[in-house]
């Protein structure tokens, strides 16, 4: 998968190719759009349009977010990619140059009022690149304020340098990426709005014929600070309920996103908004990450994957699986995958060792080939079945074209008293239709020659 220029928190990117395979149609078929409606940095629709493995599930692509700066970011990317790459020089030198202060600076232009859009476009990157964690937070005015990661800090590096640690994105990187993002966007059909997603519920946008994708922000205190929206998180909670209930009413495909920690919102005694909008139609499934997250996603019963275990992608289990015990602990989620995955394996491979050993006793019946029965191969060779030039012809009235030589072993000790024409009316007596009988040949025969071959045990393979 293309790998993004900039640092954006979350786990969907290392799955974003699996997300897609669970989209795709078993028939082959595109969608006519692909909605990604918080996109964030947009792994998953580049995964979508820049994996191998995606196959483009949609003829075209939507990208969009509430945070205006990322889609701009994206949209400049996309159309502007060498003055991208130039301004994010300029940046990372004068970071390298000041140090850690200049890293408020630019957040303090970011924030005022009068910085162009393009110019926040600009900065963007530096600040998530050397923030901590790469976490796009906002103080209580809605304010974007990431913070410098630690590792950049004056008492760790001497300023001025060169370069910055080797785990940050260099400007050769950086350059790198953008171009190869750019050349993917262009080349594709893609969209880039910055619109609030229930914009999307506009009556004939969205069809059945289309696939959406929401990863929607989640309903916890630390969330709050992490996503640029319009209204509160419980207002969210309500205009996402309203837009869930458009897309099941029009049977529109879709995939949510619901929290990275099963402790943290699903436990079976408590109650989360999509069981508060009544939508138990939704299949609820969980991706075991690590011992540390499972992502959890719902589908639509017209999307859903299989409910059992054998049937379902790796690493992949449907709620109804888990006790109490993997609700409580993601390593025990974990687990319980490492071992389903282990005996789908184990049982694989038996299915394998089976049908092999079937072949070969297909390919024993069908060739008995014992000691006293052979060959004659034209051309001097000694192996392959197609060489074989004892075969029963396919007609009972074969054409000139169509029939088969019965040639004798060749000796060579052939009588010397034999003259040239006995041995030319041997060589004729060879070329016999099936139909007719085997007369004896009246050539002479020296006393090697008197045994004849058991032609009758010689088998035809049934081409």
């Amino acid at each position: 998968m293309l790998e993004l220029p900039i640092e954006y928190f979350g786990q969907r990117r290392h799955i974003a190719e699996e997300i897609i395979s669970w989209l795709r149609k078993d028939n082959g078929e595109k969608y006519a759009f692909c909605y990604d409606l918080f996109s964030g940095s947009a792994s998953i629709t580049i995964a979508a349009i820049g994996s191998p493995a995606a196959q483009q599930i949609a003829r075209h692509h939507y990208i969009n977010d509430c945070f205006p700066a990322l889609t701009d970011f994206l949209e400049a990317i996309k159309s502007r990619p060498f003055r991208v790459g130039e301004s994010y020089k300029k940046e990372y030198l004068k970071l390298c140059t000041i140090g850690p202060n200049y890293f408020p600076q630019a957040l303090k232009e970011f924030n005022a009022e009068g910085t162009t859009d393009f110019r926040r476009a600009e900065l963007l990157p530096l600040l998530l690149n050397f923030s901590d964690g790469g976490l796009p937070t906002f103080d209580k005015d809605n304010k974007f304020s990431p913070t410098i990661s630690p590792e950049l800090s004056a008492d760790k590096l001497e300023y001025p340098r060169l370069n910055l640690p080797e785990n940050f994105i260099n400007v050769d990187t950086y350059i790198k990426r953008v171009s190869e993002l750019s050349k993917l966007l262009k080349d594709n059909q893609t969209t880039i709005t910055a619109k609030n997603f229930s914009h999307f519920r506009t009556p004939g946008l969205i069809t059945s014929k289309d696939v959406v994708i929401l990863d929607a922000p989640y309903p916890d205190d630390f969330s709050q600070k992490l996503y640029d929206r319009p209204f509160t998180v419980d207002k969210l909670h309500q205009e996402l309920g309203d837009f869930i209930t458009f897309l099941l009413a029009q049977e529109i495909p879709f995939i949510l996103f619901y929290g990275a920690n099963c402790s943290a919102h699903f436990m079976p005694d408590k109650k989360d908004y999509t069981e508060k909008r009544e939508f138990p139609q939704l299949q609820h499934y969980l991706h075991s990450t690590n011992e540390e997250y499972c992502e959890h996603f719902y589908m639509p019963p017209y999307l859903s994957l299989a409910q059992s275990s054998a049937s379902l992608p790796q690493n992949v289990v449907h709620s109804s699986a888990l006790k109490q015990e993997h609700w409580e602990s993601p390593k025990k989620t974990r687990e319980m995958v490492i071992e389903r995955n282990a005996a789908q394996a184990t049982s694989a491979d038996a299915a394998s060792t089976r049908a092999r050993r079937m072949l070969k006793r297909n390919q024993e019946s069908l060739f008995p080939i014992g000691e006293e029965e052979q060959f004659e191969f034209s051309s001097g060779e000694s192996s392959g079945l197609s060489m074989f030039q004892e075969r029963q012809p396919t007609s009972t009235s074969p054409t000139r074209g169509s029939r088969r030589k019965r040639t004798k072993p060749r000796h060579d000790s052939v009588s010397s008293s034999g003259s040239s024409d006995s041995v030319a009316s041997s060589t004729t007596a060879a070329v016999v239709p099936h139909s007719r009988s085997h007369a004896k040949s009246d050539q002479v025969h020296t006393k090697q020659e008197a045994v004849e071959p058991h032609w009758s045990r010689v088998h035809s393979a049934p081409f």
